[in-house]
């Protein structure tokens, strides 16, 4: 888990900034981070946060008892692809003003929801041009719980059971 990540980050060139004329021009391009095929196990509080404007793509993880699987705040976008959600209190929390793209997911057997929306959050589960294929299941309270979302939902193309949503506006 934490071994890839190393590897991705030591895989980064580091810049000395002394090195370059004030009057210098540095074009600030920032590969993007892709976290995957890591096991994220037992973290007492998130297996992973994403957030500030940050935009990574999150594909292939599994995620077991953890807090929050995956908590996305302040203003993120991750991909978030074919992860493994399972037996964690809530699958992925969602929260400000993020909007990230959920693919092909399987959340299950949380303690509490699948998936939580909050605040002006907008989760692209897809639609019926490019159906989500998440799977939710077995979750404690809800699998998708949007009670305090204050934007319409959309979760096209999931496997899912209407009944199994707590929501202001969701469609699906």
């Amino acid at each position: 888990m934490v071994d890839g990540l190393n590897r991705l980050i030591s895989s980064f060139r580091k810049i000395d900034l002394l090195a370059i004329p004030k009057m210098a021009f540095l074009p600030l391009v920032m590969p993007l981070l892709s976290i995957s095929k890591n096991y994220f196990y037992q973290n007492g509080a998130n297996g992973i946060t994403v957030s500030a404007d940050s935009r990574p793509e999150i594909w292939e993880n599994v995620f077991q008892n953890n807090g929050f699987a995956i908590n996305v705040a302040q203003n993120a976008s991750p991909i978030i692809v074919g992860n493994q959600i399972s037996n964690n209190r809530s699958g992925i929390v969602v929260q400000a003003n993020t909007s990230p793209i959920l693919r092909k997911n399987v959340i299950q057997s949380s303690k509490e929801d699948g998936l939580v929306i909050i605040d002006q959050a907008i989760p692209d589960l897809g639609n019926s041009s490019e159906p989500g294929g998440n799977r939710f299941r077995n979750n404690s309270h809800y699998d998708i719980n949007a009670k305090a979302a204050k934007q319409v939902i959309f979760a096209g193309g999931n496997n899912i059971c209407k009944n199994r949503i707590i929501h202001r506006q969701c469609r699906y």
